[in-house]
């Protein structure tokens, strides 16, 4: 579980620096949607680690899913990015569904 955390911070930092380096807009669109997407997923996974280790009376350890160039600015994007897949996908279905 905790790896599967960090190799998706991992991928997270990898696709900002894509969508930073993208000069071709359809490029970046498109990246920034798989980073909508691995978003979600980390939040899904944090929220399934937080449950496991509630569940079994164990203590949260955040350096056990720290991953080195996961910085504040990250963290930051990442709650940017959930909040506005979520608030999409939200809109879109009550309007489409």
């Amino acid at each position: 579980m905790e790896r599967n955390i960090r190799h998706t911070k991992n991928k997270l930092i990898a696709l900002r620096e894509g969508i930073d380096a993208a000069d071709d807009a359809g490029v970046k669109a498109n990246l920034e949607a798989e980073y909508a997407k691995t978003a979600k997923l980390l939040g899904r996974q944090n929220q399934a680690y937080n449950d496991f280790c509630k569940e079994n009376g164990l203590k949260r350890l955040s350096d056990r899913i720290q991953v080195a160039k996961w910085t504040r600015e990250d963290a930051k994007q990442f709650k940017k990015f959930k909040k506005w897949s979520c608030k999409w996908a939200r809109t879109w279905y009550n309007t489409n569904g």
